[in-house]
């Protein structure tokens, strides 16, 4: 056999293993993206009833046909399912399922006909009292007034084992995430779970300081880079012994994150006023996801010291670095006046 014979023959033998190869590789990629993505961004609740004895092909052409799943994602589902040996553990009954639950979320809404229960999503950044009135307005058991007096009872607080001292409040440690929850669960088991979560889910060397910082770059940082030079920024601040000066502090105050920031804001003496006193806030001032926590162990290093936000030409939120007051106040005078 000559050598271009051999040739042409490898380069069939590879191309007959790396495409297969690639092609799969595109596909679990495809995969893995569409169990995360949510169906729909509507959040109403379809009833829906699963037959005893129906078989998955019938269930799954009723939820596609009922707009909770996506014909497209039809058999991704079906592989899920396979994957996970969920087909046995799915309940015959009556479910009311909200339109915007990803393929993990609906084969776990599945297997719970017997208790019926509520998809919640605690998004990044909610202070405590925006939590409670979530869960006061989701499930019939949960008065805000009764979640946030746990959210402050000291015996409480301290009975779950937090890392750090002086933790008076657990602002900061109910940690934002999606969360199937019975329609009659009580607040002190609601917080638990959202508590356990953040054990689960944060580094075990955090103390209080760390929640505290990233409660402020969670509510000041706008994507994953932008809150690493932040968090570069405040940590350097507070090695120097500059004041923070952290606008979503003097908002944690007003209990109104869309609040119009005043002089008098500023020179009010209040203990989540970081224009006046050194140092952090007494206490986390929201709930931060793990991005910005894991921003506190992972500053960007950089030589500045200053930040703002502003809208450029084309509408989007963008950072404005800068190393001294003066091209800070430049910035602001042309961005933010």
């Amino acid at each position: 056999m000559n050598k271009k014979k051999l040739i042409k023959i490898a380069i069939i033998l590879t191309a007959l293993v790396l495409i297969p190869l690639i092609l799969f590789v595109l596909f679990k990629a495809h995969y893995e993206s569409a169990l995360q993505e949510p169906n729909s961004s509507s959040s109403e609740q379809i009833e829906f009833e699963v037959i005893e004895g129906e078989s998955i092909d019938s269930i799954t052409s009723s939820l596609v046909a009922q707009d909770l799943l996506r014909e497209e994602h039809r058999n991704y589902f079906l592989i899920y399912l396979k994957i996970n040996d969920i087909v046995p553990k799915i309940q015959a009954g009556h479910f009311s399922i909200p339109k915007d639950l990803t393929i993990k979320e609906l084969a776990e809404t599945l297997q719970n006909a017997g208790v019926p229960s509520n998809w919640i999503t605690i998004m990044e950044g909610l202070r405590a009292d925006e939590i409670a009135q979530k869960f006061s307005d989701a499930f019939e058991n949960i008065e805000k007034s009764e979640f946030m007096a746990l959210v402050q009872d000291q015996e409480f607080i301290n009975s779950l084992e937090l890392h750090g001292e002086n933790i008076s409040s657990l602002e900061g440690f109910l940690f934002p995430d999606r969360y199937f929850m019975e329609k009659k669960i009580e607040p002190r088991e609601a917080i638990l779970i959202m508590v356990n979560n953040f054990k689960n889910k944060v580094p075990g060397d955090y103390n209080y300081e760390d929640i505290i910082i990233a409660s402020m770059i969670e509510r000041e940082g706008i994507n994953s880079e932008d809150r690493r030079i932040i968090s570069g920024i405040l940590q350097k601040r507070l090695e120097e012994q500059w004041l923070l000066q952290v606008d979503a502090t003097l908002l944690y105050h007003q209990k109104d994150w869309n609040h119009i920031i005043t002089v008098q804001d500023k020179e009010e003496p209040q203990p989540y006023n970081s224009y006046m006193y050194h140092g952090l806030p007494p206490t986390p001032i929201c709930n931060p996801g793990l991005d910005a926590i894991m921003s506190v162990f992972e500053p960007k290093e950089t030589n500045y010291y200053y930040y703002i936000h502003y809208e450029d030409e084309n509408g989007n939120i963008v950072p404005g670095y800068s190393e001294t007051l003066g091209e800070h106040e430049t910035k602001v005078q042309k961005y933010l006046r």
